[in-house]
């Protein structure tokens, strides 16, 4: 339990909620300490203002008495006047000083200059701490005396207490309120994380077919979409590999199937002549070769796809290879009665940057593929072009055509567009998608354009400066 990540979010948000609180009660309650003496003192130097004006007024000893004693009375604390002199002239009953005591201290010297002054503490003979304000007593600038207010600090450290009380069973209302609310917080927050562990276990277990409801669009929610998207191209990866997993099999079961067929026929003494002992044996010759053909092709592209392939960059004439390309399929055109047309580079070109093997086995897939689809009669075409900054090279034939739903699907592997034709007359079913890969691993791209009985063209462009991909 502990060491759930909804349990560590929660028990943070209530550590860092209750650091927060605390260190802003601490604050909030020296600050109203302050603010509330601050206030007191304040209205305490007004009282002492108002005491000014009456003494003013009066016209006796007396009725400056019964005015003292009825203010002091109504705000709960003690007034004392003194004199320019330091002495006391009038104060309520109940005060350590009496009339006529000389007062000799620091704030009765200071108030007599002219300052108003604040003291809280244990002063002038008062048994408990008292709040004292001093406020002098002024005619044309001449202080003639000073008016000080007593007003005992328990009854406002009390307010205090009660504020400070308040503020504490607020904080506790409140970190019990976000301990509450965090712990719903974290379990939605980590819910969908949860979510996305069990899906993730699954997919461990080989099953992609799970999704991570996405219900939020925060970073969470980004996650799950992430999540969703990675099980997506497992399962189609998963899905590719058992599909090439069946077509490895199936292609190397024909192959297979005929050399163990035709091995035991000659082991069995089947063949009774030599020309039929020639025959068993050039078609065990021939399977061998197809499937050392396939290997080395699927070899080839494992290499292409995990960028392991090393290609040796030189620079060579495009024009060199076409003609080479050409001389190479000539008799096996003329054998089924196929034109072999070329139109190369015209005026001076210059040189591609590439490696010429890999570009020579690119287009002498195409050729090939060409001259096998295209009926006697037919014509396949060769035609290179140079714009400036690469090389496009078309290989078109007059064969019978690609239908266009079946396009996209003739890069992959072991695809063919006639399910009915059978291996040995449609090679591995690799071709296209080597041209592909190698065409890629030089920067450059390529692209298939059919009508159905009329022919297929291939578009091959390259760089002029190979572009490793």
């Amino acid at each position: 339990m502990r060491e759930s990540i909804a349990v560590k979010l929660w028990l943070l948000i209530v550590i860092l909620v209750s650091i927060t609180l605390m260190v802003v009660g601490l604050s909030l309650n020296t600050l109203l300490e302050d603010l509330y003496f601050d206030i007191q003192a304040r209205a305490m130097i007004e009282q002492g203002r108002n005491i000014e004006q009456i003494m003013k007024k009066v016209t006796s000893q007396e009725e400056l008495s019964y005015q003292i004693n009825t203010i002091s009375s109504f705000i709960q604390g003690h007034i004392m006047v003194v004199d320019r002199k330091g002495m006391v002239g009038t104060c309520n009953p109940g005060m350590p000083m009496q009339p006529g005591m000389n007062l000799s201290c620091e704030e009765v010297d200071e108030v007599l200059k002219g300052s108003i002054i604040i003291r809280k503490g244990r002063n002038f003979g008062f048994e408990k701490s008292m709040l004292m304000v001093a406020v002098p007593v002024q005619e044309q600038e001449e202080v003639l005396g000073a008016i000080m207010l007593f007003k005992p600090v328990e009854p406002i450290t009390k307010t205090v207490s009660d504020f400070r009380r308040l503020i504490f069973l607020t904080a506790i209302g409140a970190i019990v309120l976000a301990t509450i609310l965090s712990f719903f917080l974290s379990r939605k927050i980590t819910k969908p994380l949860l979510k996305m562990n069990g899906f993730a276990k699954r997919v461990a277990a080989g099953d992609f077919s799970g999704r991570v409801p996405v219900e939020t669009s925060d970073e969470v929610g980004n996650l799950a979409k992430t999540f969703n998207f990675m099980s997506e191209e497992l399962e189609k990866a998963e899905e590719v590999r058992k599909q090439f997993l069946s077509d490895v099999s199936h292609e190397l079961r024909t192959p297979l199937s005929l050399l163990q067929g035709y091995a035991e026929a000659l082991s069995d003494g089947m063949a009774s002549t030599e020309e039929e002992q020639k025959e068993y044996l050039d078609i065990i010759s021939d399977e061998a070769t197809r499937l050392n053909r396939i290997v080395d092709d699927l070899s080839d592209l494992n290499a292409m796809e995990a960028g392991q392939l090393t290609l040796n960059i030189s620079e060579f004439h495009i024009n060199d290879v076409l003609k080479s390309i050409v001389r190479t399929f000539k008799p096996a055109a003329e054998e089924k009665k196929v034109t072999l047309d070329l139109k190369a580079l015209v005026g001076e070109t210059p040189p591609i940057s590439g490696d010429q093997g890999r570009i020579e086995q690119i287009l002498i897939n195409l050729v090939n593929n060409a001259i096998h689809y295209t009926p006697a009669g037919g014509k396949v075409s060769l035609e290179a072009q140079y714009n400036g900054d690469n090389f496009i090279i078309k290989v078109s034939d007059t064969g019978e055509g690609i239908p266009p739903e079946e396009l996209p699907y003739i890069w992959e592997r072991f695809y063919r567009v006639d399910k009915a034709r059978t291996r040995k007359k449609g090679g591995s079913g690799l071709g296209l998608a080597i041209v592909k890969s190698l065409v890629r691993a030089h920067g450059g791209t390529v692209t298939a354009s059919s009508k159905p009985g009329e022919g297929s063209t291939f578009t091959v462009t390259l760089p002029r400066k190979c572009k490793t991909a």
